[in-house]
């Protein structure tokens, strides 16, 4: 057994990015006060170093840097060295980031950013290498301590222009709205016609970009709209980017087709690709898409689920210190496991003998579909899959017995609500019942675990009491609103009012009409932050427009849809000028205009009916259901004993009540009409 010569601070942490690096010889401190005031009583600079468990470049840098004794002395004798998960702290990484963007113009990870000790940014890169590091070191730790005054002229200087840069840039009106037909035009100049997807690699799946499109083709009927979304999906899901095998997505393709990633998997991209892919077999009922669905569905139980029911953070993309190991495969070993099968299984793959990736591995992709190997090899298509399944079956099991690629344990707030939206809208879609059993378990554990009163803790395990951030009350809140419009429970409709309450007190910011990220009362370096865009994730803003929709519908209060056409109206501009930073605020933006509406559902069948009236694509409406009789304004005098009625309602005005469901499609579809067949 190896000696631990080693061991720092972070030895005392539950996040795994940290404990990966609390045997370094660098003396990392943990984000802390303790930190801060050893850097002013020292009077040394901070070295804010920033990462995340599944980050590639971070463990690069790692080995290279951190674990190099020579360089770990230069930055224990010169520095106050603090290690950061983003994940855990992304109030720390926005701030550091902002300021490394303004001095670099470009950021990422790993994140390395220089500080006075009182923690204002003064110079800063992302991932640099072993020689050049230590030349940044050597040359920093000079001038903190030979010409103090150009760091402190720096940081004032970047302090001035983050806190100008953090203050919200918004139209003088808070009443026009964007034009959907503009907003998808300038969208559509960005469009990768021939791969799919948004411009040029790296490429990030960028979901909420492609709900919008879907929400469109709903109002416009533009197929252009829903055909570049569904060339996105199929590219993307026949690419390296899924795991042909075991299923799930990784965070990007580092080329325009989609087939080589950098191969962690984050609970993120899984959560919001499943609910696209859900919306989209909706539309088409394209059964390789609800394949696909089950697969990733299967993959997150099998990989992320925790025993408590919530949903663990990423896989990393390395295994054995070589990124990618896990999931790549060696010709020879390929076709000596599948046998006879090997033939058509490379063909459809991709598989060559030489390799199609680095040093003659090779990535899954499917090259080749189903129905040209039926023509090529002279069997029935059934067959065909019949042994692509039987293959990938074969190829799990052989993979399986590998060296595992590393698991970010932590379960995030935030995360784990978007994951419980996707499972709903993947029930809805398919009525595969496991999928809602997993959503309500991961509810229950959020309520369980990470919930005290109203106070939302970001993490579990939760050390060091982070509370959380405005996305996290954003997802679990959009997360109990899809609980209850499916399953008709009005204990999660108490849960929301209450957190929509709490995140409107200490969220809210009167002055600019929107949410700050940070809650009342925690402390600040420099600045609060008002985060707008919506990027791999749609920003916490634009899920709380969407959830005060939702509010102002379900408890009668009409203030919420006023607050959020005052947010779209005042994001105008920037929504039309930049339509794939800001495609959330877009699609509840045309949801706006058209005017959602309401089916009501009360009486002892309502559960029942409910499940039918999901299975369509309808971001025009709004579902609520009760089984029992109830105070709340929307069910209030509307729950009759051994019944079941239906009511569709507009602006919360109801129309008479109907008893049959077929009936109340119909109403529904003549006053909110479909432009989809």
């Amino acid at each position: 057994m190896q000696k631990i010569k080693h061991t720092n601070q972070l030895i005392h942490e539950t996040s795994p990015y940290l404990l990966q690096h609390a045997h370094n010889p660098v003396n990392w401190y943990p984000w802390s006060n303790e930190a801060l005031e050893t850097a002013k009583k020292e009077n040394k600079p901070l070295l804010v170093s920033i990462g995340y468990s599944a980050c590639h470049w971070c463990h690069v840098m790692e080995h290279e840097s951190f674990e190099d004794d020579g360089i770990a002395q230069i930055m224990n004798d010169n520095f106050i060295c603090i290690k950061v998960d983003r994940e855990e702290r992304p109030d720390v990484d926005n701030l550091y980031m902002e300021a490394v963007q303004m001095l670099t113009g470009q950021g990422g990870w790993p994140l390395n950013c220089f500080a006075l000790p009182d923690g204002r940014p003064f110079y800063g890169g992302t991932y640099f290498p072993k020689i050049r590091w230590k030349e940044i070191l050597l040359g920093i730790g000079r001038i903190f301590n030979e010409e103090n005054e150009k760091a402190l002229e720096q940081a004032e200087l970047l302090t001035g222009e983050i806190i100008s840069a953090q203050q919200l840039q918004v139209s003088p009106s808070d009443t026009e709205f964007p034009e959907s037909v503009e907003v998808f035009d300038n969208l559509r100049r960005q469009f990768d016609e021939q791969n799919g997807g948004i411009g040029s690699a790296p490429k990030f799946p960028m979901p909420s970009i492609y709900e919008f499109l879907l929400t469109y083709y709903y109002y416009k009927g533009d197929s252009s709209a829903l055909g570049h979304t569904l060339k996105t999906i199929d590219n993307i899901t026949e690419g390296g980017i899924f795991d042909q095998i075991g299923g799930g997505f990784a965070r990007y393709s580092t080329d325009d087709t989609w087939f080589a990633p950098h191969f962690e998997k984050m609970l993120y991209d899984n959560a919001q690709l499943l609910k696209l892919l859900s919306h989209a077999f909706q539309i088409t009922q394209d059964k390789r898409y609800k394949d696909i669905i089950v697969k990733t569905v299967d993959f997150l139980e099998t990989e992320m689920l925790s025993p408590e029911g919530g949903f663990y953070s990423a896989l990393d993309a390395d295994s054995e210190g070589r990124e990618g190991k896990y999931y790549v495969w060696d010709y020879k070993d390929f076709s000596e496991l599948l046998g006879d099968d090997s033939k058509l299984m490379c063909d459809y793959f991709g598989i060559r003998s030489a390799g199609n990736w680095e040093a003659g591995t090779n990535i899954l992709s499917v090259v080749v579909k189903p129905e040209k190997l039926s023509a090529k090899y002279g069997l029935s298509e059934d067959r065909i899959l019949n042994i692509i399944e039987r293959s990938r079956l074969k190829l799990l099991n052989a993979r399986s017995k590998r060296a595992r690629p590393g698991l970010d344990s932590k379960i995030i707030a935030s995360w784990n609500g978007l994951m419980i939206s996707a499972l709903v809208e993947v029930y809805k879609a398919t009525q595969l019942e496991h999928a809602l059993k997993m959503a309500l378990n991961c509810a229950k554990f959020i309520e369980r675990q990470m919930l005290e009163g109203d106070l939302l803790q970001r993490l579990f395990p939760n050390k060091r009491k982070i509370h959380g951030f405005l996305d996290d009350y954003a997802a679990v809140i959009a997360a109990f609103l899809s609980l209850f419009e499916q399953c008709a429970d009005l204990n999660w409709l108490k849960r929301v009012e209450n957190l929509v309450d709490y995140t409107l007190k200490y969220f809210f910011d009167p002055a600019t009409g929107f949410f700050h990220y940070e809650p009342d009362g925690e402390k600040v370096l420099i600045t609060r932050k008002i985060e707008t865009n919506d990027n791999v994730i749609p920003s916490g803003n634009s899920m709380m427009a969407m959830n005060l929709l939702h509010a102002a519908t379900y408890f009668g209060r009409s203030g919420y849809k006023d607050m959020v056409k005052k947010m779209i109206g005042k994001l105008s501009s920037r929504i039309i000028q930049y339509p794939a930073y800001h495609s959330n605020w877009a699609r509840i933006s045309m949801i706006l205009v058209n005017e959602s509406g309401e089916l009501v559902i009360a009486g002892n069948d309502a559960g029942k009916y409910l499940r039918k009236a999901s299975l369509q694509f309808r971001p025009d409406i709004m579902l609520a259901a009760t089984e029992e009789s109830s105070d709340n304004d929307l069910f209030k005098s509307r729950f009759v004993e051994n019944k079941t009625l239906f009511y569709v309602c507009k602006n919360n005005a109801c129309l008479y009540p109907l008893e049959n469901f077929g009936d109340a499609i119909k109403l529904l579809d003549g006053v909110f009409k479909k432009s989809y067949n």
